[in-house]
């Protein structure tokens, strides 16, 4: 079974789940984080369960998970007392965390301490990194304040994603930009990452980099399925 962890208002998720319905695809909200019956057991993820649909789900039947969402919302909880929103959030996130770390399948991304698809790194640890990966960076100043997007903003000219081994984009004439997204996604420690690039007079720099992008072609579905499912797809890990 593959899983897809969205917003119930997701409807590339619904999207998502129907192509892969052949492989057993469903979107978990976390709306059915609220139903009674989920399981997770610290030094034991075998024996953890989740509830999808009203069906309790073993942990081992996850195969493979993609996560649409770094955290979970305070309004993604309309079933929730308004008061305790957030509160509920902040648990359901912690909880999700543990959950999906532990289960023994491929993911779109693992989740880490800050986030539930991969880093959730604010701006000056994305330049770090691409820093360390050898690309060039858009250089800008900005104002401290609290909340400040983790996103680089800038116009894009080139939009690559990252997934597995592949690279999907507007940018065949330059092929370096490749090399770099591929390079960036490995710094990262991630299996899936959408990148921006904008044009300067020195040529191509990083200006957006994205832990969830769109799965919005064909091609780009099916490498995301392949990634999850190796044997069936021959994707390498």
């Amino acid at each position: 079974m593959l899983v897809i962890f969205s917003s119930a208002h997701d409807a590339a998720a619904r999207t998502i789940a129907a192509a892969w319905a052949p492989w057993d695809a469903v979107v978990c909200t976390p709306g059915d984080m609220s139903t009674r019956g989920w399981r997770y057991y610290v030094g034991a993820p075998k024996a953890g369960a989740a509830v999808i649909d009203g069906h309790s789900v073993p942990a081992t039947a996850i195969t493979g998970v993609l996560t649409r969402f770094p955290a979970v919302q305070p309004e993604m909880l309309a079933h929730i007392a308004a008061k305790e929103r957030n509160y509920v959030a902040a648990e359901m996130t912690a909880f999700l965390i543990a959950f999906i770390s532990a289960l023994p399948c491929r993911m779109l991304n693992r989740p880490t301490a800050g986030g539930l698809c991969g880093p959730a790194w604010r701006l000056e640890q994305w330049i770090q990194a691409a820093t360390r990966a050898g690309i060039p960076v858009l250089h800008r100043r900005r104002k401290v304040r609290l909340n400040a997007p983790a996103e680089l903003e800038a116009d894009v000219s080139k939009e690559l994603t990252v997934i597995g081994d592949r690279v999907f984009g507007t940018a065949k004439d330059h092929p370096h930009l490749f090399d770099w997204a591929r390079s960036l996604a490995r710094t990262a420690g991630v299996g899936m990452l959408g990148l921006g690039f904008t044009q300067h007079a020195t040529g191509f720099v990083l200006a957006g980099v994205n832990p969830s992008p769109d799965l919005d072609t064909p091609e780009r579905l099916d490498a995301a399925r392949e990634f999850l499912l190796p044997r069936a797809g021959g994707a390498r890990k």
